[in-house]
């Protein structure tokens, strides 16, 4: 079996993770295609984290994820585009980056290894993330508009999607600078059409029980074939 059969497999039925209206090209997928939207639950080990410090303002969140996220030159961009804009920034390294390595950190910024993600995506007024599915879902779930920096595979696709539905903007990292990070997050941040949108995706994303509801369409569907 080669790659493209793992990833381009059409079955009898098919679990999808996310809303039909996130999903490109959507009125080409038939029956067998079952939309039940994200797994988003809460996580059971607990990051202390100094939510007393962030203030009444929401923040701008920052974070590529768990993967690719050894990324020191890109968060001394952060750190430029944002030092001395009115809101707390809180920015999520992850183990493999020495945080000492960033330089001198922004008074406004609070950067930490790992962060509560979905209770500071509850603060955040603005998501700078790598396009992972599993951020942009939760993100859209709270309806927080996102700058979407795709490092690999599917982000790139996702970034485009998001930028399509109006929920943010998509830049490559390769033209990324500090002014123009700036630029987008100050467009997004004084547009509220950009968090309409997102929160208008969210809800059609639907409850976060993903898995709850892909068990009761397989458990359908076995039915259906027991009766066939």
């Amino acid at each position: 079996m080669s790659k493209l059969d793992v990833f381009a497999n059409h079955n009898m039925l098919n679990i999808v993770y996310t809303a039909k209206q996130f999903q490109p090209f959507a009125e080409l997928l038939d029956d067998s295609f079952k939309f039940v939207g994200p797994s988003i639950a809460p996580r059971s080990d607990t990051v202390s984290f100094p939510f007393d410090v962030l203030g009444d303002v929401p923040i701008v969140y920052i974070s590529l994820g768990t993967v690719f996220n050894d990324k020191v030159d890109f968060y001394r961009t952060c750190c430029e585009a944002f030092a001395d804009i009115e809101r707390k920034v809180v920015l999520a390294v992850g183990k493999r980056t020495d945080i000492a390595a960033l330089g001198t950190v922004p008074g406004n910024f609070i950067v930490r290894e790992f962060v509560p993600q979905l209770e500071l995506l509850q603060r955040a007024a603005l998501l700078v993330t790598h396009g992972g599915m599993n951020s942009v879902s939760e993100a859209l779930c709270y309806g927080v508009p996102l700058v979407v920096i795709p490092q690999t595979a599917d982000q790139f696709m996702v970034g485009q999607r998001i930028q399509q539905l109006g929920a943010g903007k998509t830049v490559r990292r390769t033209s990324l600078t500090p002014q123009k990070l700036r630029s987008i997050a100050q467009e997004i941040l004084a547009q509220p059409a950009y968090q309409q949108a997102s929160a208008q995706i969210g809800r059609s994303l639907g409850q976060t029980d993903g898995y709850l509801r892909a068990a009761d369409e397989i458990q359908k569907f076995k039915s259906r074939s027991s009766i066939q």
